[in-house]
């Protein structure tokens, strides 16, 4: 093969790998900023989370001290209905009368310590949806699959392609060598 058209070859085959090169490297800053840009909307919906979740949290917390005023004022009531049932000069008409009263302030109590409860329970549900944002906050920045375009680049086509330019390099250079 003469060597002009040996070179038109090699540098076609070394033309077609950088053009390879440049489209991966490319297609990979496409790929950068999609994830950036999904990335940056993550981040977005986790803080508007937070905020939302602050805000019930606020209304929750309210709701909350309601309630444990509530469960102290029944307990209080419960323990004046217990010191009048315990005087011995109380009729037992009035003693009916009480302990109806008593049935029905502790089934007061008992809901509203479920109330307190339920609560409690969104509050640590809460608790749990902030730290989950928050992870996500945090490890923004952290992208373990973010692999170098270099890696796109080796594919099976393009290592061919590099081993016929080494093969087309060493066929000239031996050529050389014999000419000479």
């Amino acid at each position: 093969m003469p060597f002009p058209l040996l070179g038109l070859v090699i540098c076609s085959i070394c033309g077609y790998a950088c053009k390879k090169i440049h489209e991966v490297y490319q297609e990979n800053q496409k790929t950068k900023r999609s994830k950036y840009e999904l990335k940056t909307k993550t981040l977005e919906a986790a803080r508007e989370e937070n905020k939302r979740l602050a805000e019930l949290e606020n209304k929750l917390h309210e709701k909350q001290n309601l309630s444990e005023g509530q469960i102290k004022n029944y307990e209080d009531q419960k323990g004046e209905i217990k010191k009048a049932l315990a005087d011995p000069n109380i009729s037992k008409e009035e003693e009916g009368r009480l302990k109806v009263q008593f049935a029905f302030i502790q089934t007061q109590l008992d809901e509203e310590i479920k109330k307190y409860k339920s609560f409690k329970d969104e509050l640590d549900k809460i608790a749990k949806d902030r730290k989950k944002n928050n992870d996500i906050i945090n490890n923004a920045g952290a992208n373990p699959d973010d692999n170098h375009w270099i890696w796109q680049f080796v594919t099976m086509e393009n290592i061919m392609i590099i081993g016929a330019c080494y093969a087309t390099y060493t066929l000239l250079k031996d050529d050389k060598g014999s000419k000479n």
